[in-house]
């Protein structure tokens, strides 16, 4: 067992040296369109906030609200479609990613002698690789996707928020961001 942690290791340190390594596993034309999808998802997620702003504000006016009431609703229901795209694109990009990082560990240890020691080793070992590589990506995909959608709905929000109720909003975002670094390193 001690061996095959060893191997484990080595193909591990030897895969993922550096960054480039790790992007180039993960990068795909799939998970490109994730990524088209997921700002599509964000930029009709932020259209509702305006939606609802301008829905808000011609009531508040005593205007003629249904459109913008219109508008909110459809934005609500039609935020679900590219939601299907970047989940299918998603998914496939984890499976291209599995598939290429399958695909390194067996050429990187293809023909070495010293497995011919241990004759169990692929078996006992690509299982346990796809395994854990599956999570890998899936965690890593998750953090960069999730984190993504996060900051981009948030700059985005602000900036509708800015434009449809005050302009200083986004004056006070901007101060904000950049006092909170300061913060956080003080404390």
């Amino acid at each position: 067992m001690h061996q095959t942690l060893k191997f484990t290791r080595r193909w591990l340190k030897h895969t993922f040296r550096k960054n480039i390594a790790i992007m180039r596993l993960l990068s795909s034309r799939t998970a490109a369109l994730a990524l088209v999808a997921a700002c599509i998802q964000q930029l009709m997620v932020a259209s509702s906030t305006l939606w609802i702003a301008l829905l808000s504000t011609s009531v508040v006016l005593g205007s003629d609200y249904r459109i913008y009431l219109f508008f909110f609703i459809g934005s609500l229901i039609v935020v679900y479609i590219p939601a299907i795209a970047y989940n299918y694109h998603l998914e496939k990009a984890k499976a291209i990613a599995l598939k290429k990082c399958i695909s390194l560990f067996s050429t990187t240890y293809y023909g070495m002698p010293t497995l011919a020691q241990c004759k169990n080793f692929r078996a006992e070992q690509e299982p346990w690789i796809v395994g854990e590589s599956q999570r890998v990506i899936d965690e890593a995909y998750k953090i960069f996707y999730d984190g993504f959608s996060m900051v981009l709905n948030a700059c985005l929000n602000i900036g509708v928020l800015s434009i449809a109720v005050n302009p200083t909003l986004l004056l006070g975002y901007g101060i904000a961001i950049l006092i909170m670094p300061i913060t956080l390193y003080l404390f």
